[in-house]
């Protein structure tokens, strides 16, 4: 049987879900109302699924290359938009 000290929790608050994210305590709280992360309440705290950051981090994964090709496309939309200049 493993001592409890040595055990990961099941479930963490919102404070220590941020410091594990690097977000603000707002910032999971909003991600959390929003749906992206999974949460429970007990009484007066909320806990958040230790697992459900993992899913939410999987879920958050970002393809590098879709992040270059959207990037490009975002600057080549820019550049056509932006208006011209007086044209002499």
């Amino acid at each position: 049987m493993m001592s409890s000290a040595t055990q990961e929790p099941l479930a963490i608050n919102d404070r220590e879900a941020a410091r594990l994210l690097g977000l603000s305590r707002s910032t999971v709280r909003s991600l959390v109302k929003a749906g992206k992360i999974r949460a429970v309440r007990a009484r007066r705290r909320l806990l958040i699924p230790v697992a459900a950051i993992h899913e939410f981090l999987e879920s958050s994964q970002i393809n590098p290359q879709e992040t270059s090709t959207n990037a490009l496309q975002q600057s080549s939309t820019q550049k056509t938009q932006m208006p011209n200049s007086r044209n002499d």
